[in-house]
């Protein structure tokens, strides 16, 4: 059901390789997010698309409050049709923006990024020379590769949930 998804970016898709990855932060980031363009494209419109109808919802809302304030058989005859649309607008529609944003972030974008650097960073040791692993601790190199940081946005929402003193700070770390 999710693999249309899932498979929107390859991670081990063949790449340019080169003798050592980009040293300086956002060629890095750009590097390794080529691959996520157009998933990243989506994903903003999606955003965007599911905060405008959340704006949209709270003027439809108090339209329907203004509306009410008169005769309930008058309100549905003037406005029933309008009621209706508002309804499954918010009951079917709604729904299937949200849910679609979604799974673009947690099914396309979340799993295969953190597996495409894993699997570009194993790439890049695997071409390294025996003296380069000598000069190195046991086991040190692999910690690096399988373990990396939290990303930003759940090292933020897991701080903002526990106590609003660490929200201005969760993006200083």
């Amino acid at each position: 059901m999710f693999r249309r998804f899932e498979s929107l970016v390859d991670p081990y898709a063949d790449y340019p390789q080169t003798d050592r990855p980009p040293r300086r932060l956002w060629p890095f980031m750009l590097d390794y997010a080529r691959p996520f363009k157009r998933v990243f494209i989506v994903a903003g419109i999606l955003s965007v698309t599911v905060a405008a109808v959340e704006l949209g919802l709270i003027w439809a809302m108090g339209w329907v409050v203004d509306i009410l304030s008169g005769d309930p058989a008058q309100v549905w005859a003037d406005h029933g049709t309008a009621l209706i649309a508002l309804g499954v607008f918010v009951l079917l529609i709604r729904p299937a923006f949200q849910a679609l944003d979604v799974l673009v972030l947690n099914n396309a974008i979340m799993p295969n990024f953190g597996t495409l650097i894993r699997w570009r960073a194993h790439r890049h040791v695997l071409r390294q020379s025996v003296g380069w692993f000598e000069n190195d601790f046991a086991g040190r190199i692999a910690n690096r590769i399988i373990r990396r940081p939290p990303p930003p946005e759940r090292r933020c929402s897991r701080s903002s949930t526990r106590s609003p003193i660490r929200w201005p700070t969760c993006w200083a770390r």
